[in-house]
């Protein structure tokens, strides 16, 4: 009977140790494809986020919060990494409207100029240089909304449009990062893939 039992405990530290490493390889692997959109692109900042009201999905008229998972940040544009600072933020009206057009649409293009100048996304943004974003629904839970935004300083690009290869990167991470979201037991949601404005 002891021999059995060894052999389960020894069965139940493998298992948990299997455990830990796939978690971690798949935060690394998220690491890896927001540094590889920030590398192939010209991203300056790549935020993979939670949105939650204390217990359920976002919703209109709940308090709204809102916390940085994982970050890419390029300091050599002047930047400083906001992880630590963006936990359980409150969110306003403004921001609790581009969630619910983020969870409706799938994707959401947003310009620094079509945010109030006070408003909580406004402010982060000139305080950043941050110019436009583009936001992506990866994946939901009953409780949380995960989510995408991979942030452009314009100053840096010739023109407002992103090539056909920046889509291309920032598709092809996007699809990776639900896959990785979904082995970890999260919803995905249907994706949206951005296509070239014309």
């Amino acid at each position: 009977m002891g021999a059995l039992v060894k052999m389960f405990l020894a069965w139940l530290s493998r298992r948990k140790r299997d455990r830990i490493v796939s978690g971690l390889d798949s935060i690394n692997d998220i690491y890896q494809e927001k540094n590889r959109i920030r590398a192939l692109t010209r991203a300056c900042r790549v935020l993979l986020l939670v949105t939650e009201n204390n217990g359920g999905i976002p919703q209109a008229g709940t308090p709204v919060f809102s916390s940085v998972l994982y970050e890419s940040v390029d300091e050599s544009k002047g930047l400083e990494p906001i992880r630590d600072h963006w936990q359980k933020r409150p969110l306003d009206d403004e921001y609790a409207e581009l969630i619910h057009r983020v969870l409706k649409d799938g994707r959401v293009s947003l310009k620094q100029e079509d945010t109030r100048e006070t408003s909580v996304l406004g402010v982060a943004y000139r305080a950043a240089g941050i110019q436009r974003s583009e936001v992506f629904a990866i994946a939901v839970t009953p409780k949380k909304f995960f989510y995408l935004t991979v942030n452009f300083q314009l100053k840096d690009m010739k023109s407002e449009s992103l090539t056909a290869q920046e889509l291309d990167v920032i598709n092809g991470a996007v699809a990776k990062i639900r896959v990785l979201l979904e082995k970890r037991g999260h919803d995905v949601l249907p994706g949206q893939p951005m296509r070239i404005a014309k």
